[in-house]
C-alpha cells in the first residue's frame, strides 16, 4: 500500500537522548515482550537490524552519548525496506501476538553497556499498523539472488 501523505507514517523513529549526567554506549536496539505466567514473568528479546542504505542518517552501534547528546534509527514502514512485512514473517512476533490487545506488552528497548535497558512502548498507531500486517496469511520470503 502507498502511504498517504500527512496522514499514515511512512517511517518509525526512534529517538535516544542521554538524560543523565555521565555518557553512556547504547550497544544494542530491539523489541521486548514481556509475558506473565503463574510463577512471575518471561521477557523476550529481539535485535532490530537498521538499513542505512535507506537512511544513511541512522546511528551506528555502539553509540556514544554524553549529557543531552542524542541518536536516532529510522524503520521504513512502505517500499523496499518494509519493516512491518519482515516482521510479520518473524515467528517472534507471529507467536506472541494472539489479538491486538496482546501488543500493548510490546516495547523498544535500548540496551546500554552498563547492563541497563531503556524501554519505550510504542505509539498505538504504530501498534495498529503491525497487527494489520499480523493478520495478513503468512507468506514466504521472496527468495534473493
Amino acid at each position: 500500500p502507498v502511504p498517504r501523505l500527512g496522514q499514515d507514517p511512512e517511517f518509525v523513529n526512534i529517538a535516544m537522548v542521554n538524560a543523565g549526567a555521565l555518557p553512556v554506549t547504547v550497544t544494542q536496539v530491539g523489541w521486548q515482550v514481556r509475558r506473565r505466567f503463574w510463577r512471575g514473568y518471561e521477557n523476550g528479546y529481539a535485535h532490530q537490524f537498521f538499513s542505512d542504505r535507506r537512511f544513511p542518517v541512522n546511528a551506528r552501534l555502539p553509540l556514544n552519548l554524553t549529557h543531552a547528546q542524542g541518536g536516532d534509527m529510522y524503520l521504513e514502514l512502505y517500499g523496499e525496506d518494509d519493516w512491518r512485512a519482515a516482521m510479520a514473517h518473524s515467528g517472534f512476533f507471529r507467536d506472541r501476538f494472539k489479538s491486538r490487545r496482546s501488543l500493548r506488552r510490546l516495547r523498544v528497548a535500548v540496551g546500554t553497556s552498563v547492563g541497563v535497558t531503556c524501554r519505550a512502548k510504542p505509539d498505538g498507531r504504530l501498534l495498529d499498523l503491525i497487527w494489520a500486517e499480523l493478520q495478513k496469511p503468512e507468506q514466504p520470503l521472496p527468495a534473493e539472488d
